[in-house]
């Protein structure tokens, strides 16, 4: 049974931090913690690099000049603290700090232990699968930072993976057993849930950053093969990153039905994601190890009732169930990719029955509000 919710004036104060508030690509954190039902969530980074995603009576990072904030980050590695942190957090008296990726975690550490509060720690996919980490060509400050990350791991009340593939990495990287927890993030499937007015198009659909890690080229390439087939159906990819204009001069050279909308605010992907057939997360291992922790992108299209196209990657097939919810094919392997698509494409009746069964098994596991009480169970257990 749910805990009753508790008024604003009974609930207990927690720190949420990211040294870099927030991307887009990141809403999912001020999500969760808005849902809190026993604690109120502040939030605190370095720095701010978007303004709309978080509210500003809860928030809080030092309005510095750029040097000033890579000194601060700099200096957390050797443990040290500006006093600006410690004074300003300690108004809000937080009952704990949460911080989300590891080298958030190494940053924050020190004003966890001066404040004496737990530190509970969330890992996401770079942080822990990429090994190019910072300072790498820095011998002596790389040495200093492992030992930060062992520090953080054996200091840290709770570290928490966002899937299993993720707490698999952590107990690599030397995160103690005892204290690794599972704990998928949710999504809100009130605001993310089938949209029967709305006209289905012949549209696949790619939602996230031009990057390695996300596998558009073998996208492409199977669009080749999907075009063939089915020239009307035409991919539509929102976001941007550094891949764009090789990805869009291949399109273009290979005549492929292919358009590239860039990033677009939340309305308009809502509106592409309830007219698409489905979502295709074609994601890989990069060069530098960044592998997928999860996919939101997954876990939303699904909660619309939008069967996902992916690969056995990462986290991927803890969100999507090959055969039930969409259709996984092993990375890097255009071939596969394609005859998936083509299957849903060719068989109407099981896109619409994976599409229902996507909706079911989101609603069931991976809601938002469910989840987040959840959270709020591992930080009890730490009060």
């Amino acid at each position: 049974m749910a805990p009753n919710p508790a008024s604003k004036a009974e609930r207990t104060n927690v720190l949420i931090f990211h040294s870099n508030l927030i991307s887009y690509s990141e809403t999912f954190i001020p999500a969760q913690a808005e849902q809190f039902t026993r604690f109120t969530p502040y939030y605190a980074g370095f720095g701010r690099s978007h303004g709309g995603w978080l509210p500003d009576e809860r928030t809080f990072w030092p309005n510095v000049p750029r040097w000033r904030t890579k000194l601060r980050e700099w200096t957390s590695i050797f443990g040290l603290l500006d006093p600006w942190w410690a004074n300003t957090v300690r108004k809000i008296n937080p009952a704990l700090i949460h911080a989300h990726f590891e080298f958030a975690g190494i940053r924050i550490l020190p004003l966890a232990e001066r404040l004496k509060v737990p530190l509970v720690l969330t890992c996401h996919g770079v942080d822990v699968t990429d090994h190019n980490y910072q300072w790498k060509n820095r011998p002596w400050l790389g040495a200093r930072y492992l030992r930060q990350r062992q520090r953080l791991y054996d200091k840290a009340a709770v570290s928490i993976g966002i899937s299993r593939f993720i707490c698999d990495q952590m107990l690599k990287r030397g995160c103690p057993p005892g204290k690794v927890r599972l704990h998928y993030i949710g999504v809100d499937t009130e605001k993310f849930r089938p949209d029967p007015s709305v006209r289905k198009e012949p549209m696949l659909l790619y939602i996230g950053r031009l990057v390695e890690k996300k596998g558009v080229p073998d996208l492409l390439r199977a669009m080749k093969q999907v075009n063939a087939k089915y020239p009307d159906i035409k991919l539509t990819i929102l976001g941007d990153g550094p891949l764009r204009e090789r990805l869009e001069t291949y399109a273009q050279e290979e005549k492929l039905n292919v358009e590239f909308r860039g990033i677009q605010p939340p309305e308009v992907v809502w509106q592409f994601l309830k007219s698409a057939l489905m979502v295709c997360m074609p994601s890989v291992r990069a060069s530098n190890g960044d592998s997928e922790g999860l996919g939101m992108v997954s876990l939303e299209a699904q909660a619309v009732g939008v069967p996902v196209i992916g690969t056995r990657h990462g986290g991927i097939p803890e969100a999507v169930e090959h055969g039930l919810t969409g259709l996984l094919s092993p990375e890097r392997d255009p071939d596969a990719l394609a005859e998936n698509i083509v299957t849903l494409l060719s068989q109407p009746k099981l896109l619409e029955t994976m599409g229902l069964a996507a909706r079911e098994r989101v609603t069931r596991l991976f809601d938002l509000k469910r989840q987040s009480r959840l959270l709020e169970d591992i930080y009890a257990e730490l009060l």
